[in-house]
C-alpha cells in the first residue's frame, strides 16, 4: 500500500503544480491626470498590481500605444500576496487637448494580457500679449502684418487686441480687387478681441492687379499695412 500510495502521490503532483496560477488584481486600470500644463514637463504615475494567486506573477512585456508613454517595471517574480508597481510617464510636449493612452500588460496569469489607460487634457502655455500680438497700431495689437495668399483655402483671418482704454474701430478698407476683407467687429473696447477675413478670389494668383497690400485705417489715426504675397507654385 505504501508503494502504491506514493505512486499516486507522483501522479498527482504535476497536476497540482499545473494548478498553481497566479491572478491578477489592479489598485485601478484607469488614471486621469486631469489638467496638464505643456510647458511643466512630463508626469508620471504609478499602477499597483497584486498576485492574489498561488503561483509566482511574471511581466512580460508592457506596451504602450504611443512613444509618448514610458513605462518601468519590476522584471522580478511577484510573489503571491505581493505588490508591485508599473510606472507610466507621459510627455506632453508638442501635444495639445484631450487624450487617452493605452497601455497593454502581458503576464503569466490566469488571465495573461490586462489594458490600463491614461487620461488627460494638456493645456498649452499662455504666451505674453507681445508674443501672441507682436504688431503694434495705436491701442491696436495684432498678430501678423503679411500673408501668403492660398486659393485653395476658404478665408484667413487677422486676429487683433485692444490694449487701451478708448474705443478703437476699422474705419475703411483698402484692398486688391480680387480680395474681400471683411471686419468681422464694428469696435473693440478695453481688451476685446476680434479679427478681419480675407478671402480670394480664384483668380487672385494669375490675375492680381499688382496691388500687394491691405490697408486698415483706425478711428485713431493709424494705418496697418498687411503685405500679401502669392502662393507657392507646386
Amino acid at each position: 500500500m505504501t508503494k502504491i500510495g506514493l505512486y499516486l502521490l507522483l501522479l498527482l503532483c504535476p497536476v497540482a503544480l499545473w494548478a498553481q496560477k497566479a491572478k491578477v488584481e489592479w489598485n485601478t486600470t484607469v488614471h486621469d491626470f486631469g489638467d496638464i500644463q505643456e510647458n511643466k514637463g512630463k508626469v508620471s504615475y504609478t499602477f499597483q498590481v497584486t498576485n492574489c494567486g498561488d503561483a509566482p506573477l511574471l511581466i512580460r512585456h508592457v506596451e504602450s500605444s504611443c512613444g509618448c508613454a514610458i513605462t518601468d517595471w519590476s522584471r522580478r517574480p511577484i510573489p503571491p500576496g505581493k505588490t508591485a508597481g508599473i510606472t507610466v510617464t507621459f510627455n506632453p510636449q508638442n501635444r495639445e487637448g484631450k487624450f487617452i493612452k493605452k497601455i497593454t500588460v502581458y503576464t503569466n496569469a490566469t488571465t495573461p494580457n490586462h489594458l490600463l489607460k491614461i487620461t488627460g487634457n494638456i493645456l498649452k502655455e499662455e504666451l505674453p500679449l507681445s508674443q501672441q500680438y507682436p504688431f503694434k497700431a495705436g491701442n491696436l495689437r495684432y498678430d501678423k502684418d503679411s500673408l501668403r495668399i492660398d486659393t485653395n483655402r476658404p478665408y484667413q483671418s487677422i486676429h487683433f487686441l485692444n490694449t487701451g482704454k478708448k474705443i478703437v474701430t476699422i474705419t475703411r478698407v483698402t484692398a486688391p480687387e480680387l480680395l474681400r476683407v471683411n471686419v468681422t467687429f464694428k469696435k473693440l473696447r478695453d481688451n476685446e478681441k476680434g479679427y478681419i477675413t480675407i478671402t480670394p478670389h480664384a483668380d487672385y494668383p494669375l490675375k492680381s492687379t499688382g496691388k500687394d497690400t491691405i490697408i486698415l485705417y483706425t478711428n485713431e489715426g493709424e494705418e496697418i499695412r498687411i503685405r500679401l504675397f502669392k502662393q507657392l507654385q507646386t
